[in-house]
């Protein structure tokens, strides 16, 4: 079964994940350093995934999980894709 693509914009986007790590909305901007992020662990990354998956069918390899450092990475990820809308 095909996933149909979402699109997405960028403060949506960051919303998505500030729901997903169950932080307040208007903690990330589209340049914050996830290490600084105290809800970027391991169960983080897996719910991130998951989330890309199911919403936008975009399946990350540890490759691309290993670049993430950053919300503009996590942005990239999904304008890649063709899925962002400004």
């Amino acid at each position: 079964m095909s996933v149909e693509k979402q699109h997405i914009n960028t403060p949506a986007l960051l919303n998505l994940v500030e729901d997903l790590l169950n932080i307040d909305r208007g903690s990330l901007t589209s340049d914050t350093r996830l290490v600084n992020v105290s809800a970027w662990d391991s169960m983080g990354v897996l719910l991130l995934m998951a989330e890309l998956d199911e919403r936008f069918g975009i399946t990350l390899n540890e490759a691309a999980l290993a670049n993430l450092r950053s919300t503009a990475d996590i942005i990239d990820v999904v304008r890649r894709e063709g899925l962002l809308t400004e």
